[in-house]
């Protein structure tokens, strides 16, 4: 049923895309769960993984009410190892990263908090230990980084919305304590964000992805405890909703994605942080107005979750020829026709040592390559 998406180069007339050789997706097998709720043409959200000490390897797997953890040690057969609902049962946006044996996990709809969950009870079970709105109530998306956790437009209790938030998990991972909140700073009188969407940190420089304001890049002090605007990034080619980033492991590249209809993938020199420049744009059918959604660079490969286009991994080796490796459609309706909707593929996960691959479709379930 679910095919191998080949795409054309030059019928379709992809922006500086080429194909690289030697790399290919394999698909092992789909994983989805039947009768759960549907909003719109969405069942799931977000992934990510986690790994034991003993290798066995974990899906952490979204959906409107609930998170799913998922072993793939043998991802031909995949096994569902536990179920934790969510505060809020009908969330679009959930997000989750991990810290040692700790997943984390936010949502972004109703009455939400933030939950930590201890996943050293596994393949037996999960633990929930911690369910409180008084650091974190809805949010967008986090980051980790070392000991601290970013958390992306946070709804507090006390102070209202807040840009961005990090919290200290280092001390106690089951009882994060506030180090510093960030709001957008301000310009003859006018706040130039308000809420950050998505956030990338690497070597103590924080990337704020702040949609149609555009990247802002801020240094982190830690010893003081504040963040310093370093530069920013507004003004730039196929500039749409600018929606996250992620770096290569040297920090010298940064692929950035626009959340918006008929806008590339941006591939952005930040070797000088004071100097953001875009180097190159490159995507696969923009002129049908495809979407771009979470990018994720593992070695010189850029994974992409792609919305519409499924899984796309692109060869970033050569910033002034970027080459797509390959690519999976796990949403193959309508190949043909102009997209103006948000269907598809969320978000992936390729960081599992074995070499296996993960990508969550919204209707279609999880992918394991």
């Amino acid at each position: 049923m679910f095919k191998k998406f080949v795409f054309l180069l030059l019928a379709l007339n992809l922006v500086n895309v080429g194909f690289a050789q030697g790399f290919e997706l394999e698909l092992l097998s789909n994983w989805k769960r039947e009768g759960l709720p549907i909003v719109r043409n969405q069942i799931y959200n977000d992934v990510w993984g986690w790994e034991d000490e003993n290798g066995r390897e974990y899906v952490i797997f979204g959906s409107l009410d609930s998170i799913y953890f998922v072993e793939i040690t043998f991802p031909e057969e995949p096994i569902l190892r536990d179920v934790k609902a969510g505060r809020s049962d009908t969330c679009i946006h959930r997000d989750f990263k991990t810290y040692k044996n700790y997943c984390y996990a936010v949502a972004d709809e109703g009455s939400s908090s933030l939950q930590i969950f201890d996943m050293s009870y596994l393949p037996d079970s999960v633990h929930k230990v911690y369910d409180d709105k008084s650091q974190v109530g809805r949010a967008h998306n986090i980051f980790i980084e070392k000991d601290n956790l970013y958390i992306a437009t946070n709804s507090h209790v006390q102070y209202g919305r807040i840009a961005l938030s990090a919290l200290d998990i280092g001390k106690n991972p089951e009882k994060p304590s506030a180090i510093q909140h960030l709001q957008g700073p301000i310009v003859n009188d006018e706040r130039l964000f308000r809420s950050v969407h998505d956030v990338f940190v690497k070597d103590d420089l924080m990337y704020c992805s702040v949609g149609n304001e555009g990247m802002y890049l801020y240094e982190i002090d830690k010893e003081k405890k504040h963040f310093e605007l370093v530069s920013t990034l507004t003004t730039y080619p196929s500039q749409g909703y600018n929606h996250s980033s992620w770096s290569t492991a040297d920090g010298n590249l940064l692929v950035m994605a626009d959340e918006t209809h008929g806008t590339n993938l941006k591939l952005v020199d930040v070797s000088n942080p004071l100097e953001m420049e875009v180097l190159d744009e490159f995507g696969s059918r923009s002129e049908l107005g495809t979407i771009p959604h979470n990018p994720f660079i593992l070695g010189d490969k850029c994974f992409v979750a792609y919305y519409h286009e499924g899984l796309v991994v692109y060869d970033i080796s050569d910033p002034n020829n970027v080459v797509m490796a390959d690519s999976f459609d796990t949403y193959p309706y309508g190949a043909d026709t102009l997209f103006d909707g948000y269907e598809g593929c969320w978000g992936a996960y390729p960081y599992f040592s074995s070499g296996t691959i993960v990508a969550s479709d919204m209707m279609n379930g999880l992918f394991i390559f």
